[in-house]
């Protein structure tokens, strides 16, 4: 699953850079005439989120990206608002267009509608949202959520005590890995979930309310 979470940082990057056209044109908002693209991270706490972003950024620096594109990279947290806040700095300084983990399906889509309302793009990878305009590039990671529910399963024999440690309230693709989980643990009277808590993804977070169920 992380090769393919990766592929779909790369595609959003591509796709962003080819609705450009392989060369600059006078509206580009940079003073070297590159479109100005940022790079929107909503949390930087794992391996893969940060394998995803220098996947995009070395795609930045490679021909034929690097000279039609510049890349500005910003890490806005867990907070909706503060990706919201990170938004609306990428519009007013004339962002072309945005490439972004979005944190929340929903929160975000009425600064997503005034950017693109302004003529910015947006490209959304592995998380989606729900805002029309927006371009969504995703698997929703098909299966994962079955896939790791039905192997706690089979090592367990069908009976035993599970923790459900989850992602960030609100994202996409926590919502849909939990519930093709449930679908499969419902399927099996003698599973129970003991404790559900939100990690944030983020190892030291998870380890943490991990102790603490």
């Amino acid at each position: 699953m992380l090769k393919h979470r990766l592929k779909l940082a790369a595609s959003a990057m591509v796709i962003a850079a080819a609705a450009f056209g392989a060369t600059a044109p006078a509206h580009a908002q940079s003073e070297d005439g590159k479109y100005k693209i940022y790079l929107s991270l909503s949390y930087s706490g794992n391996a893969w989120q940060s394998e995803a972003a220098n996947i995009v950024k070395a795609l930045a620096a490679t021909a034929p990206y690097k000279d039609s594109v510049e890349l500005i990279e910003v890490i806005s947290g867990t907070d909706p608002q503060a990706q919201i806040s990170a938004y609306e700095s990428m519009i007013e300084d004339g962002a072309d267009g945005i490439v972004s983990f979005p944190i929340s399906s929903s929160a975000l889509n009425r600064t997503i509608r005034r950017g693109c309302d302004e003529g910015v793009l947006f490209f959304m990878y592995d998380a989606t949202v729900t805002e029309s305009c927006a371009y969504n590039v995703s698997y929703l990671s098909s299966g994962f959520g079955e896939n790791s529910a039905q192997a706690l399963v089979n090592e367990l024999g069908g009976k035993g005590k599970i923790f459900l440690s989850r992602g960030v309230p609100g994202n996409s693709v926590d919502q849909r890995h939990t519930d093709g989980a449930m679908h499969i643990f419902n399927q099996y009277p003698g599973i129970e979930v003991v404790a559900e808590y939100y990690s944030y993804w983020d190892d030291r977070t998870t380890q943490q309310e991990t102790a603490k169920a």
